[in-house]
């Protein structure tokens, strides 16, 4: 086997409509690139509208797109795709299926989406030029509880949806604040059951009951000083870095993804949690670590000899024009 292995990463694709017969010699250019890897990689930021249909459930940032937007990426020259994103699920759980069943059509290889939580915990994996790859792809959110995929049991269907790392925004404030906050929560009569109905249709996290508030879906912790940060479950973690693991002692090339919206105030700054969770993907087993969130190109790192690439921006964003 040829130890030589190129893989092209990219920004996100949120595509809207076919761009193939785009004649700027730039972006011919770049389809030559692509071409000319192994493999090429982007995250399909968005949703398909196909046979099983579905319904919106966003508002404004609502997008879904016809089958022929991965013909474009195909000819482009990606084979692998991302599909764990904040968009993944704008059509409910039909439009996950439809987009499983269309990205698979069509033989990418692909993460981050499928019919059960079984299914999303799993590396997806294939061999290219001789060479075995996996992809372990993970989205933080923030999204509704019911858009990342569940398992089923004797009382409950599983869930099509998105491979989840849950993160949970943790609002740091000093003691004064913080009695005054569980004031508030103790008059206004805020219980465990009007915490339970916030955060449908999963359970409510465990709140250490003397350091931290719930209240809504915002957690208050007592602190020394004002400032936010990101609290990593560390089910979801584990479950993720144990994929990793299991498809890097398989011998294969693991590509680790994770996106998210929880960025630094300045989005070119890369938040500690994240660079906490790469480091911790490469010591389990990846060879690279991808990301994509924050709209703009962040820093890249090199840890143990393997890249971690923050965020990569936007390759392709389609959006309407006011």
């Amino acid at each position: 086997m040829n130890d030589r292995f190129t893989l092209a990463v990219t920004g996100q694709s949120l595509i809207k409509h076919d761009i193939r017969d785009i004649p700027a010699p730039a972006f011919r250019e770049v389809q030559s690139l692509l071409r000319q890897a192994d493999l090429s990689f982007t995250n399909f930021e968005g949703t398909i509208l196909g046979r099983h249909g579905g319904w919106p459930l966003k508002g404004s940032f609502f997008g879904c797109s016809d089958p022929v937007v991965l013909d474009t990426l195909r000819a482009i020259g990606f084979r692998a795709l991302s599909l764990s994103n904040n968009h993944a699920f704008d059509l409910g759980p039909s439009g996950v299926l439809s987009t499983l069943e269309e990205v698979e059509k069509r033989g990418f290889l692909h993460a981050g989406l499928g019919r059960d939580q079984a299914q999303v915990s799993r590396a997806s994996t294939a061999t290219i030029g001789g060479r075995r790859v996996a992809i372990v792809a993970m989205d933080g959110g923030p999204g509704p509880d019911f858009m990342y995929a569940a398992d089923g049991d004797d009382d409950r269907p599983a869930r099509p949806g998105v491979n989840r790392l849950r993160l949970t925004q943790v609002l740091a404030v000093d003691g004064a604040a913080f009695e005054q906050i569980r004031a508030i929560r103790d008059k206004i009569g805020y219980t465990a059951i009007d915490l339970t109905n916030d955060s449908q249709p999963d359970d409510p996290p465990r709140l250490a009951a003397e350091s931290e508030v719930g209240i809504a879906r915002a957690v208050f912790r007592r602190s020394g000083q004002f400032g936010r940060s990101v609290k990593i479950d560390e089910a979801d973690l584990s479950r993720n870095l144990s994929a990793v693991a299991t498809a890097a002692k398989d011998g294969s090339l693991v590509v680790a993804y994770l996106h998210h919206h929880h960025w630094a105030s300045d989005w070119y700054q890369v938040p500690d949690w994240v660079s906490g969770v790469a480091r911790e993907c490469i010591d389990a087993g990846a060879a690279m670590f991808v990301s994509h969130g924050a709209p703009v190109l962040q820093p890249i790192e090199i840890y143990r000899g393997r890249p971690i690439f923050y965020s990569l921006g936007n390759f392709i964003f389609h959006v309407r024009s006011e």
